[in-house]
C-alpha cells in the first residue's frame, strides 16, 4: 500500500497531470493483482476505480482506464480468494459506469453499447470461476439498456440490439436459458424503438408489443423445454408492456385487450387450463366492449352476447369435467339464455325496435328446441317463459282495443276448459302439477 500511494504521489508531483496520475494508479493496480500479494485486492479495489475518477478531465481516457479495470477486477474475483462477489460487482459497476461517463466523440448510444460489451466482458471474464459469478456482469447490461429508453428512438435501437445479441450468445454459449429472460427484456425495448423510429405513437407502440408477443407466444409452443420459459416471458412482457403503453387510447387499448384474450384462449385450450381460457375470454370481452363503446354502438344485446357466449362455454366445460348429469342444466346453461333473451326483451320493453322482439324470440326458439332435443329443463324452462312473456307483450300493443268483457269471456273459456281437461283427467291441479313436476325431474336434466 505504501508503494502504490508513494508512486502515485510522486507521478503527480512530477507530471501535474491527472491523465498521467490516472495512468500510474492503473498500472499499479494491476500490478498488485498480479503479484498476488495478501491484501492485493481491497488496494486494486481502491486504485482501479480512483484511476477513472483522476482522469475526469480527459473524457476519452475514461472509458478505457475503466475497462481495463473492470476486467482486472473480474480476473482477481476468479482466483478463489476472498472478497470475489464483492470484486465481481465492482468489476461490473466499474465497466458499466466508466463508458457511461463520457458522450465524447461518438454520442451517447455508441458508449452505451460499449458499455454493454464491457459488462459482457466482465461476464465472460467471471464464468470461468464456474460459481455463476458472470451474472453480475450480465444483471449490468440491463443499465445500458434501461438508459437507452431515455434516447432518441434511433440511438436507443442500437443499445437495444446489442444488449439482446449479447444475451441470446451467453444463453447458446452457456446453455442456460435463464439467461435468455435478459433476451425477452431486451427485444421488448428494441420493438418499442423501432416503432418509435417508424413514427407510431406510444398507445399503438403498445399494440405492436402486443402483436410480437402472439409470435412469442406461437415459438414457445413449438420449442422444447426448457427453452420455452424465455419466449413465454417475452410474450407475456409484450403484452403487459402492451397494456401500460396503450392505457391512454381506448382504441389501441382495445386492440390490445383483443390480443391478449386471443393469446390466453389459445394458451388455455393448448396446456388444457380451463382457467386460463376463460380469463382470456374475459379479457376479449373487455376488448370488445371497449370497441363497441367507440363505435357508439348502445344496444346492449351487443355487450352481454359476449359475456352469455362465454357462460354458455363454460357451463358446456363444466357439465363435461362432470360427466354429464351431475350438474344441473339450470346452472349450465340457463344463465346465459336468460342474460341474452332478458337482455332482447329489455330493450323491447322499453320501446325498442322490432329486431330487439326478433332476436328475444330467436334465443328462446333455440332453448326450448334444445333443451327438448338433450333433455335439458333449465334452457327450456326459460326459454318458454322468455317465448310466453313476448306473446303477451307483442299481443298486447295489437290487442289494446278489445273491450273489457272480450277478456272476460277469454278467460272464462280458458277456465272452463282446464275444468273439463281436469274432470276428464280426474286429477286436482295440484296432482296434475306435481306429475309435470315429476316428469321434468325424471326425463329432464
Amino acid at each position: 500500500l505504501g508503494i502504490v500511494v508513494a508512486v502515485s504521489t510522486a507521478v503527480e508531483a512530477a507530471t501535474a497531470s491527472g491523465l498521467a496520475t490516472a495512468a500510474a494508479l492503473t498500472a499499479l493496480g494491476v500490478a498488485v493483482l498480479l503479484a498476488d500479494r495478501a491484501g492485493a485486492a481491497p488496494i486494486a479495489a481502491a486504485c482501479l476505480p480512483w484511476a477513472a475518477v483522476t482522469a475526469w478531465t480527459h473524457p476519452a481516457a475514461v472509458p478505457v482506464l475503466g475497462v481495463v479495470g473492470a476486467l482486472a477486477l473480474a480476473f482477481a474475483a476468479t482466483r478463489g480468494r476472498a472478497y470475489d462477489r464483492a470484486l465481481a460487482v465492482e468489476a461490473t459497476v466499474l465497466g458499466v459506469a466508466a463508458p457511461m461517463a463520457t458522450t465524447e466523440p461518438w454520442g451517447v448510444g455508441a458508449w452505451l453499447c460499449v458499455a454493454a460489451a464491457t459488462a459482457w466482458a466482465v461476464a465472460l471474464v467471471l464464468d470461468r470461476d464456474g460459481r455463476n459469478l458472470g451474472d453480475y456482469g450480465r444483471i449490468g447490461m440491463l443499465v445500458p439498456l434501461a438508459t437507452a429508453l431515455t434516447l432518441a428512438p434511433s440511438q436507443a435501437v442500437w443499445t437495444a440490439a446489442t444488449v439482446l445479441a449479447l444475451f441470446v450468445v451467453d444463453a447458446v454459449r452457456l446453455q442456460r436459458p435463464e439467461v435468455g429472460l435478459g433476451a425477452a427484456l431486451a427485444v421488448q425495448v428494441l420493438i418499442a424503438s423501432l416503432a418509435r423510429a417508424n413514427g407510431l405513437e406510444l398507445p399503438w407502440v403498445g399494440f405492436a408489443l402486443s402483436v410480437c408477443a402472439v409470435a412469442w407466444t406461437g415459438i414457445a409452443a413449438v420449442v422444447r423445454e426448457p427453452w420455452r420459459g424465455p419466449f413465454a416471458a417475452a410474450a407475456g412482457l409484450g403484452v403487459a408492456a402492451g397494456l401500460v403503453l396503450a392505457h391512454s387510447d381506448v382504441r389501441a387499448l382495445s386492440d390490445v385487450l383483443l390480443v391478449a384474450g386471443g393469446i390466453g384462449i389459445t394458451a388455455g385450450i393448448a396446456l388444457r387450463l380451463p382457467g386460463l381460457g376463460h380469463l382470456g375470454g374475459a379479457v376479449t370481452t373487455a376488448g370488445l366492449i371497449g370497441h363497441l363503446a367507440v363505435a357508439g354502438v348502445v344496444a346492449s344485446e351487443a355487450y352481454v352476447a359476449p359475456v352469455a357466449l362465454q357462460l354458455l362455454l363454460a357451463g358446456w366445460q363444466a357439465q363435461r369435467r362432470s360427466g354429464g348429469p351431475h350438474l344441473s342444466s339450470w346452472l349450465a346453461y340457463a344463465p346465459s339464455v336468460a342474460l341474452l333473451g332478458g337482455a332482447a326483451f329489455a330493450e323491447r320493453l322499453d320501446g325498442g325496435a322490432g329486431w330487439h322482439a326478433l332476436l328475444a324470440g330467436a334465443v328462446g326458439v333455440v332453448a326450448v328446441a334444445v333443451g327438448g332435443w338433450r333433455r335439458l329443463a333449465g334452457p327450456m324452462v326459460v326459454g318458454t317463459g322468455l317465448l310466453v312473456a313476448l306473446a303477451i307483450r307483442e299481443s298486447l300493443s295489437a290487442l289494446a282495443g278489445v273491450p273489457t268483457w272480450g277478456w272476460l269471456a277469454l278467460g272464462g273459456s280458458v277456465l272452463l276448459g282446464a275444468a273439463v281437461m281436469l274432470e276428464r283427467s280426474d286429477a286436482s291441479p295440484l296432482e296434475t302439477g306435481r306429475r309435470v313436476v315429476e316428469v321434468l325431474a325424471d326425463r329432464f336434466d
